[in-house]
């Protein structure tokens, strides 16, 4: 994986490709502050750093299409946001640093060796932590203490589910929860 010492100045041109699974035109919040964060590092869009903008609309079908479109571009780096999305991106490209936010359990969906050492071209951050679920019903029960029942709404899609939707590990203290 490239270094960031590697990367061009702020004087070259870099090629950024962002995607998506998920619908966010290129104005929404999302992209805006993503651009912006960049700026603030001293790149500017359309002067020393052009981004590739990709979005899969809600819709697994193309996402491993648009990740052979932006490995194919020969950017510098590509972000992108969620597990189907780095998976498809991890298979497109072996030689383009991946950064990858939001994802389910990198470890147990293949998509890095380990978290200490992910190995290959993918680095960045997960939101996957089985142990927070107990902890997530914790809280739950303590804002909604006369709560008996709780329902998880997962998406089906998701290759992580197999793993996130696994029944918590029982509580220290009974929550009174079915």
């Amino acid at each position: 994986m490239r270094r960031a010492h590697c990367w061009p100045s702020r004087n070259q041109k870099l090629s950024v490709s962002a995607f998506s699974s998920r619908e966010l035109p290129r104005d929404s919040r999302s992209a805006g502050a993503f651009s912006q964060e960049l700026c603030q590092l001293g790149y500017i869009e359309g002067k020393n750093v052009i981004i590739e903008w990709r979005w899969a609309e809600n819709q697994p079908e193309p996402i491993p299409r648009l990740a052979a479109e932006l490995a194919g571009l020969g950017v510098d780096v590509i972000v992108t946001g969620g597990t189907a999305p780095a998976r498809a991106l991890k298979n497109a490209t072996r030689t383009i640093p991946i950064v990858m936010a939001l994802v389910g359990d990198p470890v147990r969906t293949g998509l890095v060796d380990s978290l200490a050492r992910p190995g290959a071209n993918l680095a960045g951050f997960s939101d996957f932590m089985p142990a927070l679920t107990a902890k997530r019903l914790e809280i739950l029960k303590e804002l909604v203490p006369q709560a008996t029942r709780v329902v998880m709404m997962l998406n089906q899609t998701n290759p992580t589910l197999r793993w996130s939707s696994t029944r918590p590990a029982r509580p220290q203290r009974p929550w009174g929860l079915n």
